[in-house]
């Protein structure tokens, strides 16, 4: 069975370039050499995966034909969108496409997940990518089938671009998730947004409630079908039709998450790491132990203010104040997981565009550790967990001790420990890149580079062959004229030699 990717935008965002890139090998810098000529109506590509997938690269100068006549056809069983926005472009002209867009998937394919990616972000400033990052979270928030990423093919910010084309892929052909993704961030967000329009309703028909957060039915129904199992909603029928509202265990738990954080901090923190940059991070930034309840009992950092610098925060109080966050959401996740009799949840994931946080609780304690998102954390998983065994087998009483009395002054010796094993951790790991017992994302990036510029070098090498056989013609021609036959014979020896 085929699955199938269209690519729409307006005209001159660069849909062809990333499409040539990302699904058919072209290297970037000889696009970004030479521009390419304009796509006229669609062109198509099939690639032979785990199944095939056809890729729909529609003609940006004809959005009216493919948006509003018959043609809009072309979108039919599309399983991913993808959208380009030059993010250069005015705000309101990129909100208004966006919202198009998303008009046409409802009414022709709604099951359809939508990339929605702002391009050429070395164009613009840091700040100003800030603001757009925040204008899209507020306009997009409540599109549940929707991912906005922020994407370019300059060296400085290739790998994220790389790694989404990737997912992509993965998702088109139906990868699964690893299970501990389950518990994400998003999951969070999905059941404190179930349970929170509930509230506000008292009672109100499921109907209305998937109509107010758009989730796509299985989605929906299996959240729902859950949360009743598991006594958080109280269901009924009237007129055929189901009303739902909040048992007193759901009414608790949405009291205890909201009591903590809001949505919106939720949603703060997801941009956090959403703006982080890559560049000459180590793979293993830093570690957080915190008690169950949420509490930060210490943070450890690989070098002198990583998390302030890595999370952009303006000042030490605000980074505190965030950190201090952290713990809440996966205190909050793990109680929710408890409460749902979720069993053997050894850990998950928060996860931005290049930097995540990989957890892993204890009955005492969790630990969150800071990583790039390109890390292979599945290679050094044994190794890491081991250590906090013996790191909670070792300071056990000190940990129970604080978590009693609230004093953290019996970690010192425990802060220089972890430093250092972040410093061993790194080196490994970066020994074992070198010596390709492991990938990552970052080691992929380089392979694709040296692909580059072997296409570079061999382009080169036969760009000057063809001049040569362009002389040549020339010269053919020229001895002809001429009735020169020893220079036809020398052609002929040089064709001899070129031939392969």
């Amino acid at each position: 069975m085929s699955k199938k990717i269209v690519i729409t935008g307006p005209p001159k965002v660069g849909k062809t370039t990333l499409r040539k890139i990302f699904f058919e090998g072209e290297n970037p810098s000889k696009l970004l050499e030479y521009s390419l000529t304009p796509t006229h109506g669609k062109e198509t590509i099939l690639l032979k995966l785990k199944e095939n997938v056809g890729i729909f690269d529609l003609a940006g100068q004809e959005n009216q034909r493919w948006y509003g006549t018959e043609a809009k056809s072309v979108f039919f069983d599309t399983q991913i969108i993808i959208i380009v926005l030059d993010i250069s472009s005015p705000k309101e002209e990129m909100v208004s496409f966006t919202k198009k867009l998303l008009k046409l998937k409802e009414e022709i394919t709604p099951s359809s997940y939508i990339y929605l990616l702002l391009h050429k972000t070395d164009l613009i400033t840091r700040n100003k990518l800030l603001m757009i990052k925040n204008t899209f979270n507020d306009e997009f928030h409540d599109e549940k089938l929707l991912k906005i990423a922020y994407t370019s093919i300059m060296k400085d910010s290739f790998l994220p671009t790389f790694t989404l084309f990737t997912e992509i892929l993965k998702q088109s052909i139906g990868f699964d998730k690893d299970e501990d993704e389950k518990y994400s961030l998003k999951f969070l967000e999905y059941i404190v947004n179930i349970l929170d329009i509930i509230e506000k309703n008292v009672v109100i028909l499921k109907e209305e409630i998937q109509r107010k957060l758009k989730f796509p039915d299985k989605i929906f129904n299996d959240f729902i079908e859950y949360l009743e199992k598991m006594e958080f909603l109280e269901v009924s029928i009237l007129n055929n039709k189901s009303l739902i509202s909040l048992s007193k265990s759901g009414k608790k738990y949405l009291d205890e998450i909201v009591g903590k954080f809001s949505i919106d901090a939720l949603k703060n923190f997801k941009n956090k790491i959403e703006t982080t940059k890559i560049e000459e991070i180590p793979p293993f930034l830093g570690l957080m132990i915190s008690d169950k309840n949420g509490r930060t009992i210490i943070v450890t950092e690989v070098y002198e203010d990583a998390f302030k610098i890595l999370l952009n925060y303006k000042n030490e109080q605000e980074k505190r104040n965030e950190l201090e966050l952290i713990p809440m959401f996966i205190s909050a996740l793990e109680k929710f997981a408890e409460e749902i009799n979720i069993r053997d949840l050894p850990g998950f994931n928060l996860e931005g565009s290049n930097l995540k946080i990989q957890t892993v609780r204890y009955d005492l304690c969790t630990f969150c550790l800071f990583m790039r998102t390109d890390v292979n954390f599945k290679t050094f998983k044994i190794h890491i967990i081991e250590w906090f065994d013996k790191m909670l087998e070792t300071y056990k009483t000190k940990i129970e001790q604080s978590i009693l009395n609230g004093n953290v002054n019996y970690f010192k010796n425990l802060e220089g420990e972890t430093k250092k094993w972040l410093d061993d951790l790194n080196q490994k790991y970066n020994n074992l890149l070198l010596n390709f017992e492991v990938y990552d994302f970052e080691q992929v990036k380089e392979i694709y580079q040296k692909l580059d510029d072997l296409h570079l070098q061999i382009d080169f090498k036969y760009t000057i062959i063809l001049e040569k056989i362009k002389k040549m013609k020339i010269d053919l021609m020229t001895a002809a004229s001429e009735n020169n036959f020893q220079k036809i014979k020398n052609i002929v020896k040089m064709i001899k030699e070129l031939e392969v």
